[in-house]
């Protein structure tokens, strides 16, 4: 982990710096087939729409489709379908908010106080539910402010109607497009992989060696920029940094070996791997790898790690008798516990969501609700910096609104019309990934447009400046009641964060030792809840650091494979304590204290390295002891000697 210097730090510090940092456009590719899906996802609801003479009435289909496409991030298609089949239906159920609007008014803002509160809770446990969240709270929005949709469950429908479309749009992409750049990279590098172990043979390893450092080097640029898109967690980018770091260890090791006959046998098992990852075929040395030979075990990790198989039984932590279903419950509720940075912000989200509908007292005029929609937004606690957000989405939308008003004033619904839809539609895919301005700018009028076509209002200038008007008030009690009043560190490193996750987990870790026989013990609940929370932080302070103006976002994201790290650590730990084991050894039980000791002190300590590495797994404890050093050793290559991490 590098560390910006102090003239760098400084030179951020200035308002004018800081604002280019801030405004400067990310890298981005063109995806021709999410471009594609997106446009068609449009044009088709449409194109029904100017056949049947009654485009108002097959929007909010367009809508569906369009919520799921701009929200689309790089993943293979299983992951796409999951996550559509996650936050579809949240999406659609956002009608029933819409029966809020006959309440008093106070019912209804504390109702959405609550919804806001628990929706952000919900959104820190996956990417899915996130995207879902934040279309139940902006579509509630919706529903809310505009009661002529009622009866509601229709329009909801329709929501889901145009999900499906997405859904059918990207099944047929994945029928007739099935190679993916990430998929070729990883091949590239087991094939790079399998050239290093021959050239270790013959004696020759310099243009070998490159080549894998180079593939490396790659394949975790692509992983850190896909985290830096992503929003949430992301178990799929979860599983992509075991298996880099899996080849990692496999680079080590070839790198390490002398054994010709080892090193062949390692260049043909590679080579048959990539042949079978690039089919699509299992694993074909799932059975056949040698446990005893540490070439072998290790190519046979990295494929677990690759096809995201259950771990080998090397590596399993045996049940010897099955968990009560009270104690499933109470690993459950443990692992769902939030931290105190998730729960702060969520409580800032409710009151600017009760106080964004509570603007209704006051403005009364329609599409009032454009000012919650731009709070829920803008607010999402796990989607990145609050001011950057804040300040990006004023600039966008005050260009989207024209724009919007400008295709409202002078373009009636029609083939042109349709067609200016369309084109915007196709191009959002590449505006959301160079900047959450041009987000906004495209987003803004299609939104307005589709939305205003159901709930027709008053066009032109005076409806370009109702709505920008509507948004710096969202952005003000954003920037007031959401960020300005709450407190906050000023250091927003990650290694106070990680020095915390790393210092709970290491209180678990003894905790379960101490309660060895007794999986129910109070101080395991009460260690497991503070790890997991603290690891809720970690990962919650990350996200948000995401949303920053580079070089911050960049070295916050370069965090996340040592947070997954240390996540699978703990959930070895959680393993472990929720079974009931025979008393450890004294020899195992000094192995995983001076492990927690390793834990508390710092990954650079060079007391772990004296250990006994031959620990026989004969026990859960020794075990356990395999995976813990397996990882710790795995997070010790990837941060600077004497970083104290």
């Amino acid at each position: 982990m590098h560390s910006s210097s102090p003239s760098q730090s400084s030179a951020l510090m200035r308002p004018n710096a800081w604002l280019k940092e801030l405004t400067r456009l990310k890298p981005a590719h063109w995806r021709w087939g999410r471009s594609i899906r997106v446009a068609l996802g449009m044009a088709i609801p449409l194109g029904f729409g100017l056949a049947l003479d009654n485009i108002a009435s097959v929007l909010f289909i367009a809508m569906g489709a369009m919520l799921q496409g701009v929200g689309e991030r790089d993943a293979p298609y299983a992951v796409l379908f999951k996550k559509a089949a996650i936050s579809a239906p949240l999406g659609a159920v956002s009608f029933l908010l819409g029966y809020l609007s006959a309440l008093p008014l106070g019912v209804m803002v504390g109702v959405m106080a609550c919804v806001a509160f628990v929706s952000a809770i919900i959104s820190s446990y996956s990417a899915a539910l996130s995207i879902g969240c934040l279309q139940l709270l902006a579509m509630g929005a919706v529903f809310i402010g505009n009661p002529e949709l009622a009866p509601y469950w229709p329009t909801g429908c329709m929501l889901l109607l145009g999900s499906l479309l997405y859904m059918v749009l990207l099944a047929l992409e994945a029928l007739f497009y099935r190679q993916r750049p990430d998929r070729d990279m990883t091949i590239n590098l087991l094939r790079a992989l399998a050239e290093l172990a021959r050239s270790r043979a013959e004696g020759r390893v310099e243009s070998a060696r490159q080549q894998v450092t180079d593939q490396l080097a790659a394949l975790y640029g692509l992983l850190l920029q896909r985290r830096s898109h992503a929003l949430g967690k992301n178990n799929h980018l979860n599983q992509a940094a075991a298996w880099l770091q899996q080849a990692d260890a496999l680079f080590a090791l070839l790198m390490s070996s002398s054994d010709p006959q080892a090193l062949r046998q390692a260049h043909d098992q590679l080579q048959s791997m990539a042949r079978a990852y690039g089919a699509g075929s299992d694993d074909p040395i799932a059975e056949s790898a040698d446990a005893a030979q540490p070439l072998s075990a290790t190519i046979a990790a990295l494929g677990q790690a690759l096809w995201g198989r259950t771990a080998p039984a090397s590596l399993t932590l045996d049940a010897p008798e099955p968990v009560h279903r009270q104690s499933r419950l109470a690993l459950l509720l443990d692992k769902l516990t939030p931290g105190r940075q998730v729960v702060q912000p969520a409580l800032a989200l409710a009151l600017c969501t009760g106080l964004g509908y509570s603007l209704y007292w006051i403005d009364d005029k329609s599409h009032w609700y454009w000012v919650p929609m731009t709070v829920c937004i803008v607010m999402k606690p796990d989607m990145g910096s609050i001011f950057g957000r804040t300040v990006l989405r004023c600039l966008g939308t005050a260009g989207g609104v024209v724009v919007g008003s400008a295709i409202l004033a002078w373009l009636p619904p029609g083939p042109l019309f349709a067609l200016i839809m369309v084109l915007i539609a196709a191009v959002m895919p590449w505006m959301g990934q160079r900047s959450y301005a041009l987000f906004s700018l495209g987003l803004t009028p299609l939104v307005l447009v589709l939305i205003d076509a159901v709930s027709p209002e008053t066009h032109g200038v005076n409806y370009a400046v109702l709505r920008l008007i509507d948004t710096l008030l969202g952005a003000a009690i954003v920037l007031v009641f959401g960020y300005l009043i709450w407190p906050r560190s000023q250091d927003r490193q990650m290694e106070s964060a990680f020095l915390v996750a790393r210092r709970q987990i290491a209180a678990y870790l003894r905790a379960s030792l101490d309660a060895a026989g007794n999986r129910d013990a109070p101080q395991v609940h009460i260690s497991r809840r503070q790890a997991y929370g603290a690891l809720s932080n970690m990962r919650t302070r990350l996200q948000q650091a995401l949303g920053d103006p580079p070089p911050a976002g960049r070295e916050a994201a370069a965090w996340f494979p040592l947070l997954a790290a240390a996540e699978r650590v703990c959930d070895a730990i959680t393993a472990y304590s929720s079974q009931v084991h025979p008393a450890p050894a004294e020899q195992d039980v000094r192995q995983l204290q001076e492990l927690a000791r390793v834990m508390d002190v710092g990954l650079d300590d060079p007391g772990w390295k004296q250990m006994d590495d031959r620990v026989p797994d004969t026990s859960p404890e020794a075990r356990l002891i395999t995976q813990i050093r397996s990882e710790l050793r795995q997070s010790r290559r990837m941060v600077e000697p004497g970083q104290g991490v």
